[in-house]
């Protein structure tokens, strides 16, 4: 009997172990592009590969314009409620050393993280750049109106690899687009803003746009240089560009840059610029951001983040130049339970206690 009983406590053991948080079990299929990403909000979210330029750079001189050519970008998106006027005309592309990334073979990966939705794109090859890995992820949350940038680089040789990384956003607000508020106070766009936010005037009529750059906490990279004028697209050029030269990917190492997006007031559906300044608060420390945008990041991620620093008691992670952020092991945060896999896990022990109890009457 006391075997029996000890083989029933494992059971339950198990059980219980499967649903703490980090027990997800997130659904992945392989999808072409385009593709409409629908949240729980009601936003809508426009992935494609057709954000290349005329000009294969992603800000002027010399004149530069989209021109569907290949290149991953979110080509638009919808706020709640209003499928009208979209945010972006073609935005958050990514180019390495004057390298457009271009999503390999016109498929990505799509995940369903309850919480959360995830394109995860691998590139075509990038001349000049073996050994080098590049992953591109845009998260979209359920909740809120907000998504998620994140870029990975994977040097996989015995030297560190200097690159210069640009991220291009046009609007899609055009001439009428109209810096609102930064993080230092003021309308005006400068390297030392962390974030932005911008509209097409009073009252808006395209989604406001927030765009977060990087941590408010001294992370060990931040931009050098930004601009307000990207390639043409539609009709103009009218939007917010970050470059962040000699960025340096260590031999052997992960490193990434990670940044997010928001429509509208981000956390309901209301398209004000005051509910965007109030709430983009929640991005001033890591530990507030919402669950659905960084829940699914281990400590070692956030470590491998250059943009961000994530303070914690005896230390700040890799950190240095070229190093991470950082994190505390109190900022992981719990990840959704997918409720079938307690329930798979239960049955299994149970088949194998029923099966011990049987050869125990035998």
């Amino acid at each position: 009997m006391k075997r029996i009983n000890k083989i029933a406590g494992l059971a339950l053991s198990v059980v219980l172990l499967a649903m703490l948080p980090g027990s997800a079990w997130p659904d992945t299929v392989e999808v072409p592009l385009p593709q409409l990403i629908t949240t729980d909000t009601g936003s809508e979210w426009l992935v494609n590969n057709n954000g290349g330029t005329d000009t294969g750079r992603a800000f002027p001189p010399p004149d530069t314009a989209c021109d569907n050519s290949l290149g991953l970008t979110i080509e638009n998106a919808f706020r709640a409620n209003d499928g009208n006027i979209s945010a972006y005309d073609k935005g958050w592309q990514v180019f390495i050393n004057n390298q457009l990334f271009t999503a390999l073979g016109q498929t990505v990966e799509l995940t369903d993280n309850l919480t959360s939705q995830v394109i995860t794109a691998k590139p075509e090859p990038l001349a000049g750049l073996d050994g080098l890995r590049v992953t591109v992820e845009y998260l979209f949350s359920e909740p809120l109106q907000a998504a998620r940038i994140r870029l990975l680089f994977e040097n996989t040789t015995d030297d560190p690899i200097e690159l210069t990384v640009d991220v291009p956003v046009n609007l899609g607000s055009d001439a009428a687009t109209t810096v609102e508020m930064t993080s230092s106070g003021d309308e005006l766009f400068k390297v030392d803003d962390w974030w932005v936010i911008t509209s097409d005037g009073d009252p808006p009529q395209a989604p406001v746009s927030t765009i977060v750059l990087f941590g408010s906490v001294n992370p060990p990279k931040t931009p050098t240089a930004v601009t307000q004028t990207v390639f043409e697209c539609m009709d103009t050029g009218e939007g917010i560009g970050v470059s962040f030269a000699k960025t340096t990917i260590p031999a052997n190492s992960i490193r990434s840059l990670m940044f997010f997006a928001g429509l509208g007031d981000i956390m309901g559906d209301a398209n004000t610029v005051a509910g965007a300044i109030n709430n983009v608060a929640m991005f001033a420390d890591p530990a507030t951001i919402d669950e659905s945008l960084v829940g699914d990041l281990s400590n070692a991620e956030w470590d491998e983040t250059l943009n961000w620093r994530l303070i914690r008691e005896g230390g700040v992670g890799v950190g240095g130049d070229g190093g991470g952020g950082g994190s505390g092991c109190m900022l992981q945060t719990s990840r959704p339970v997918d409720p079938l896999f307690p329930l798979l896990l239960a049955g299994l022990v149970l088949l194998v206690l029923r099966r011990r109890i049987q050869r125990q009457l035998d």
